[in-house]
């Protein structure tokens, strides 16, 4: 788009939005929708910013954050976290419509829980 046409839509808006008479003629049908609605990030409170620093957070680290240390960190209250929290694990969520198949390679895991008498992940090897 030509630039002059550009300034002439944004002098128009502001003439009629000063007016209250006519919508934008940028959405000439009346339906305005933003990037972020049926998404993840709909109608969120704070930042978009802050949002996407807890997702990364929230997946990247191993074991995982409580919403009280996402609230310390990102100066959000505990239940916002709470709420956020639950909407990245909902989205993180399998499906199960595409299941694994092939060859796969695991990193750490354990199989048939915790043995009696033995504390954490230890094998037996270690002096005592």
């Amino acid at each position: 788009m030509v630039w002059w046409l550009y300034m002439f839509y944004l002098w128009i808006w502001k003439k009629q939005t000063r007016q209250k008479e006519v919508q934008s003629p940028l959405f000439a049908c009346g339906y305005e929708e933003s990037p972020t609605a049926n998404t993840l990030f709909h109608k969120l409170k704070f930042p978009l910013l802050k949002a996407f620093h807890m997702c990364y957070q929230l997946s990247v680290n191993k074991k995982g954050m409580s919403t009280l240390e996402l609230s310390r960190q990102f100066s959000l209250t505990q239940k916002t976290c709470w709420f956020f929290k639950r909407k990245v694990q909902k989205a993180m969520q399998s499906s199960d419509l595409y299941p694994l198949d092939g060859f796969l390679e695991i990193d750490e895991f354990s199989i048939g829980g915790h043995e009696k008498g033995k504390p954490g992940r230890s094998d037996g090897k270690k002096k005592k």
